[in-house]
């Protein structure tokens, strides 16, 4: 009885759920109950339950087999509709695929044109920082060489000139004479000397002596050509070398100077000059033949000092 009380709420539970599995033997078992009561009827209203429930169960079994293989059908279709798809995606990500690479081999080849646009901006950009830094090395060195051929003139005409009267010093005068020698058939030299010269010093002082000597040296300067030469040879001394003259030019020449610095009162002071000319009337070749036209004019000189001042001696160099 309590099995048939505990199977009778199994059934209860089992068709109110539809559990198909554990009604088929539910109703076995309460069949063997009513079997061992002897409750004969009752026990043929549980099997005739059962068969019916088991055909239901074999239809229903039937219908899934049929169900099942259907799905299997299907699932095949399905399979295969999704391998089509699949090989569709592939080939679309491949053409995907293809046109990235496409797109990225255009974006390379924008990137690389972008980079070589770059490099020529910079090396177009490099190339002005070079010209501008060339054109300011440029200017810099020439005005650094400016500079120092300003510097270098301003040395050799201070090597070259007496600063005080502005002529060529001595060295200058021969070096300007060696320059002058291969181009000259006549060559003059005339020395003129400032007579009295030590008076002045005396009596004045050195700043009017300076003033003084300064004074002559333009006087003599007014009276020579461009292309002559005149330097201080030495204290009150003076040495004009002429090219391309002839003895009375020359000669017109020194007492031109000689009037002149007479005719000029600097600081009030009366002032004459001596002159001694040599003329070389063959050329003067050598450094040798120049000293000795020096050496002539200085005698000549000399002479002009010894027989009053004030005049012009000529002597010519044989």
């Amino acid at each position: 009885d309590l099995a048939e009380s505990y199977f009778l709420e199994v059934l209860t539970i089992t068709q109110q759920s539809s559990i198909v599995i554990e009604t088929q033997p539910t109703l076995e078992m309460l069949t063997r109950i009513e079997k061992v009561r002897g409750n004969y009827s009752e026990a043929l209203n549980y099997l005739e339950k059962y068969v019916i429930l088991r055909e239901q169960v074999f239809t229903h079994n039937e219908n899934n087999r049929l169900a099942f293989a259907k799905a299997e059908l299907d699932s095949y279709q399905m399979e295969n509709a999704l391998a089509e798809l699949y090989k569709q995606i592939e080939l679309d990500n491949l053409e995907i695929s293809k046109k990235n690479s496409e797109i990225e081999i255009i974006q390379q080849a924008n990137r690389i044109a972008e980079l070589e646009s770059a490099k020529n901006r910079y090396a177009k950009f490099l190339l002005i920082i070079l010209v501008v830094l060339a054109l300011i090395a440029a200017v810099y060195v020439s005005i650094v060489i400016s500079k120092g051929k300003k510097r270098n003139k301003r040395l050799t005409h201070l090597a070259m000139h007496d600063p005080l009267t502005n002529c060529l010093n001595r060295r200058g005068l021969f070096l300007n004479v060696e320059a002058k020698l291969p181009l000259q058939k006549e060559l003059c030299v005339i020395f003129a000397d400032i007579d009295y010269f030590k008076a002045i010093n005396d009596n004045f002082g050195h700043e009017v002596d300076d003033k003084v000597l300064a004074s002559v040296a333009v006087t003599l300067q007014k009276c020579i050509r461009q292309s002559d030469i005149i330097a201080r040879y030495g204290g009150e001394e003076f040495c004009i070398v002429l090219t391309d003259l002839q003895r009375a030019d020359a000669e017109i020449i020194a007492e031109k100077m000689r009037v002149l610095v007479e005719s000029s009162v600097p600081q009030n002071i009366s002032v004459t000059c001596s002159f001694g000319v040599a003329l070389c009337a063959n050329g003067a070749a050598t450094n040798a033949d120049i000293e000795a036209l020096v050496n002539t004019a200085d005698k000549a000189l000399y002479q002009a000092k010894e027989e009053g001042r004030n005049k012009v001696v000529f002597c010519s160099c044989s």
